[in-house]
């Protein structure tokens, strides 16, 4: 289940990310730093985070139905950079608690906050991922995404390298059911154009 973040997901939001962190960035950022990680000190960022949501900061969390933990979190909205003007929205943060990995929760969560931009009409989309992280960088391609830039960054204090995935969001296309009435008026079109249109129509629906 998606959800909205509340103050009481911030302990477990902060246990997600700080033991992603030590699982996809080690041998990118120090270890001690990765080894001296707080969740005491992330879960107080995250608590102030989660109260200041708005539509330039949403927080939103996969929560299990079978055992009510959180498996993943994501926070998006506006730019973090306003001078890059071609851009009008940005995914944050995205993780995936990792022993819940390759079950969906990151795919969901993403196309949850697409949605969003789309209803918003955001259609420029940027994502930045730490440079040398092959499990996110290969996640952002097969969302769809391109890589355009990089940049040299200061995450929680320390000097880090980026690349920046962009994202065309006029591509995406919605998919809708048939319904019987739409079955019934193709059928009946190609009763009028083409001979044996039931059995043709039939056919294609196997």
């Amino acid at each position: 289940m998606i959800r909205q973040a509340k103050v009481e997901d911030a302990k477990e939001i902060a246990s997600i990310v700080n033991r992603s962190w030590q699982t996809a960035y080690k041998g990118l950022i120090d270890d001690d730093f990765l080894d001296s990680l707080s969740i005491e000190e992330n879960t107080k960022r995250w608590i102030e985070n989660i109260k200041s949501q708005s539509e330039a900061n949403n927080i939103y969390v996969y929560e299990d139905e079978d055992d009510n933990k959180i498996k993943g979190v994501i926070r998006f909205g506006e730019p973090g950079d306003k001078k890059n003007n071609k851009f009008n929205a940005e995914i944050h943060v995205l993780y995936v608690e990792p022993d819940s990995k390759r079950k969906g929760i990151g795919t969901k969560l993403f196309k949850l906050a697409i949605n969003n931009f789309l209803d918003r009409g955001k259609q420029d989309l940027i994502i930045w991922c730490l440079k040398g992280n092959t499990i996110g960088m290969n996640f952002y391609k097969k969302m769809g995404g391109k890589l355009v830039q990089e940049r040299k960054d200061i995450v929680k204090g320390i000097n880090v390298e980026e690349v920046g995935f962009e994202f065309k969001l006029d591509y995406d296309i919605k998919l809708v059911r048939p319904t019987k009435e739409h079955e019934e008026a193709l059928i009946e079109y190609k009763k009028e154009h083409f001979d044996n249109g039931e059995k043709i129509i039939q056919a294609c629906s196997r």
